[in-house]
C-alpha cells in the first residue's frame, strides 16, 4: 500500500466486513464426538502492526519474508477465534504491506476476492458501511452449507463416493517431472509462490476468449497448466 494508512479506518473496515459475513464470526468445536459451529453477533478485530522502518534496507526484505512465513504457520484456536488475522507491516512512512491470514474454515481463494473488494469500498468510504457501495447479501455461508447437506441427504453422497472410488481405483504414482533436484523422501508439503504478471493485451485476449466460450480465466489457465504437465510427463492422467 503506497500512501498514508489510517489503522483506525482499516479496523473499522474489517469490522464492517466481519459484521456482514457470518462465517467470519463463526467458531467451531466438538462435543461428544460431534462437530458444531456457533455464530456470534460480533467478533473482536484488532489490526496487528509490525514496524520495519528502522531495519536496514538490505535486511528489510529478508525480515519481512521471515515474518510472513512465521505468520502463516501460527495456529488458530477454533473455539476462541477469530479465524483470521490482519497485520499491517510498516516499511516506510507511506509504504505498507497488509497481510491477511485466514483459516481455511473461514475463507478460500474465491472468498478472499470478495474480502478485498469490500475492503477497498469500505476504505474509500472511511470505514463507514452506510456510505460504502456494498452489495446486499441475500445468503450467508451457512445457507449454502444447509443446501449442500440437504443435497447430500438425497443420495448424492453415495453417488459421489461411488464415482470417486471408480476414478481412483487405479491410482498412479506421482508423475516424474524433469526437475533439477531430487524429491525429498519425507514430503514437507511446503511450496513456494511465483508471480508472473501478464501483459494487458494478453489479459484482454484472455477475457475475450472466456466470454466467447462461457468459461472462467481459472478454467483456461488450469487447462494450459494441464497441457504443460502432459508435455513434460507424457502422461494424460497426472497425479
Amino acid at each position: 500500500i503506497r500512501g498514508p494508512v489510517s489503522q483506525e479506518v482499516l479496523e473499522r473496515s474489517v469490522r464492517a466486513i466481519a459484521s456482514r459475513h457470518e462465517i467470519l464470526r463463526t467458531l467451531f468445536g466438538s462435543e461428544r464426538g460431534e462437530g458444531f459451529a456457533e455464530i456470534f453477533s460480533e467478533v473482536t478485530v484488532t489490526i496487528e502492526r509490525q514496524d520495519f522502518q528502522e531495519v536496514d534496507h538490505t535486511e528489510r526484505a529478508a525480515q519481512v519474508r521471515h515474518f510472513l512465513r512465521t505468520e502463516r504457520t501460527r495456529p488458530f484456536d477454533l473455539r476462541k477465534g477469530p479465524l483470521f488475522r490482519v497485520t499491517l507491516l510498516a516499511l516506510e512512512p507511506n509504504v505498507h504491506i497488509l497481510a491477511l491470514t485466514f483459516h481455511r474454515l473461514a475463507a478460500d481463494g474465491w472468498s478472499l476476492r470478495i474480502f478485498w473488494k469490500e475492503l477497498t469500498l469500505l476504505w474509500e468510504a472511511g470505514g463507514d458501511a452506510q456510505h460504502a457501495r456494498l452489495p446486499t447479501l441475500t445468503v450467508q455461508y451457512a445457507d449454502y452449507a444447509d443446501w449442500q447437506k440437504a443435497s447430500l441427504g438425497h443420495g448424492l453422497r453415495e453417488v459421489n463416493r461411488a464415482y470417486w472410488t471408480r476414478q481412483l481405483s487405479d491410482t498412479k504414482p506421482p508423475a516424474e517431472l524433469p526437475i533439477d533436484r531430487q524429491r525429498l523422501r519425507t514430503r514437507m508439503f511446503e511450496g513456494g509462490v511465483r508471480f508472473r504478471p501478464l501483459s494487458p493485451r494478453l489479459v484482454t485476449d484472455l477475457d475475450r476468449f472466456c466470454q466467447q466460450h462461457s468459461v472462467t480465466p481459472f478454467m483456461v489457465l488450469y487447462a494450459v497448466f494441464a497441457v504443460w504437465l502432459h508435455r513434460y510427463t507424457q502422461e494424460s492422467d497426472v497425479v
